[in-house]
């Protein structure tokens, strides 16, 4: 690679600081690509830039510096939410707080750096294939952060490509053929197109075609109805995280719950993670009682599903095993214990336990339910149940659908996190998964975003955050395999990026470029 491609020596020569701010603030910008602004061209943008600055650096270290500083930009301001779960409610403070999030921000954005190192290296070696280096690289790093020491795949770049019917829903029609992280690849590839080729006519001719192709993609009904519509109900509660815990509050905040159950016209009703602070086995017979008799002040005997509805409770469960996250049916016949856990909230990583002590987090360590529950079976449909932020594991979800899941269902509590962006995120990412299965996804959310989506990711019914809400609204259960599911999910998005990596380093020797 000649020398036209060095960092100007007046930008070297320039603070280290300013650099690492530049980069930083760059990185932070993309939260406007997520969910509530969705501006997710502005994240494309910003990759172009960065993969401008990739093929123009003299070393690989700078090129590992920029993609890392721009990752930790991105992952510090889009993560912010955490803090306030840190220092609001688990005791430490803001500083410390604060601190904890950076290092988070500062482990991911490892992934990208490395993936920056590497994009450079290579370029600078073979000189051919571009776009699709970075692209490979990008959805392998994504892959990885997604699973490695459990996994925490928030802020996946496709994730911000999910949206409703619109303008900026181009990328909607490619969920369900690649799923999430397949659109993260086509986005960064897009991106490293616009970096290095701004002027070539094939750059946007490209970009045209991915764009119309997801368009046309849209169109086409991956799934087909399975049963007949049914009603459901979507209780969203607004429960502080401060006084979830108040014994003194627990009447108070169980008569408002049974008032939106009376309300609740849904076949199946649907309430929050942890609705009520309790196990199980400890609801008291007359909280019990109560809930029965509002459940059936709600049944609608006009509606053609009414008989036999179903109210989904959060709770906590207890067994052999230990304590789990549960969603569970009134009568208490079907149950669905949480697989992912959340480290440090849920489970302690092995030599951490003093950090959660300090944390002072109730049920913080709980254990996992098994891989493979069984689907709820009502209203001649089947549900599957995930909990928080499983929703952003693609795996799970694809293995309840092929399993033969017709319906999907979320239980949140997001008043851990404030008012805060995080709440929206969350929501875009049902959507994703909505798009990707073509199954309709409902989510309960504990101070929101409460929604409903349909098998095209069509917002149904949605609730604005930090507002009592009941959503009622009608569904339809669905069945056939989107090519995403049908092969295998993101094993098979991982599998073409190396094939593609394969093939970009058998030109190795037929392509190289002087250093």
């Amino acid at each position: 690679m000649n020398r036209s491609f060095a960092i100007p020596a007046a930008l070297l020569h320039r603070p280290w600081v300013l650099w690492l701010v530049c980069w930083s603030v760059g990185g932070g910008v993309a939260l406007f690509s997520f969910a509530p602004f969705g501006w997710w061209p502005l994240l494309m943008v910003g990759l172009a830039w960065l993969f401008r600055t990739l093929a123009r650096a003299a070393y690989l270290r700078d090129a590992a510096a920029a993609s890392g500083f721009f990752a930790h930009g991105y992952f510090t301001v889009g993560l912010s939410w955490l803090a306030v779960a840190l220092a609001r409610y688990g005791g430490l403070p803001w500083g410390v707080a604060a601190v904890a999030v950076a290092l988070l921000a500062a482990y991911l954005a490892l992934w990208w750096a490395i993936a920056g190192g590497i994009t450079h290296w290579l370029w600078r070696r073979l000189g051919t294939v571009r776009a699709l280096v970075p692209a490979a690289l990008w959805t392998l790093a994504e892959w990885g952060r997604g699973g490695l020491l459990t996994g925490f795949p928030w802020l996946m770049p496709g994730f911000a490509a999910a949206h409703d019917a619109g303008p900026l829903a181009l990328f909607n029609g490619w969920f369900p053929i690649v799923g999430a992280l397949g659109v993260t690849f086509l986005m960064v590839a897009l991106a490293a197109a616009w970096g290095n080729a701004p002027r070539r006519l094939q750059t946007w001719g490209i970009t045209f075609g991915v764009c119309v192709a997801g368009w046309g993609l849209g169109q086409i009904a991956w799934s087909e109805p399975a049963a007949p519509p049914v009603t459901v109900s979507v209780i969203q509660t607004v429960v502080a995280q401060d006084e979830k815990w108040d014994t003194r509050r627990w009447q108070t905040h169980f008569t408002e719950l049974t008032r939106k159950v009376a309300r609740a016209k849904g076949a199946v009703v649907v309430t929050p993670e942890t609705v009520l602070p309790l196990f199980e086995s400890d609801l008291p017979q007359t909280w019990r009682a109560a809930l029965v008799a509002a459940f059936a002040q709600g049944n609608d005997a006009h509606a053609p599903d009414a008989s036999n509805r179903t109210l989904l409770l959060g709770l906590f469960r207890r067994d052999a095993t230990g304590i789990h996250n549960a969603l569970t049916t009134l009568d208490g016949r079907w149950h669905y214990d949480k697989r992912q856990l959340v480290p440090f909230g849920e489970f302690v990583p092995p030599g951490f336990h003093w950090f959660v002590r300090w944390l002072a987090i109730p049920f913080a360590d709980q254990v996992p339910g098994v891989a493979n529950p069984s689907l709820g079976a009502w209203q001649r449909a089947h549900w599957a149940a995930n909990i928080c932020y499983e929703s952003a594991f693609a795996r799970w979800v694809v293995r309840d659908v092929r399993r033969g899941a017709q319906i999907l269902v979320n239980a949140s509590n997001f008043a851990w996190y404030g008012k805060t962006h995080g709440q929206w995120q969350h929501a875009q990412i049902g959507r994703a998964r909505a798009l990707e299965t073509a199954r309709p996804w409902i989510q309960a959310v504990n101070a929101g975003v409460s929604a409903v989506f349909d098998a095209q990711g069509r917002t149904v019914a949605i609730a604005a955050p930090w507002r009592d809400a009941v959503l009622d609204a009608v569904i339809v259960p669905q069945q056939g395999l989107t090519p995403f599911v049908r092969w295998g999910g993101e094993a098979s998005v991982v599998f073409l990026a190396l094939a593609l990596l394969g093939a970009v380093l058998s030109r190795r020797g037929r392509n190289r470029v002087r250093c």
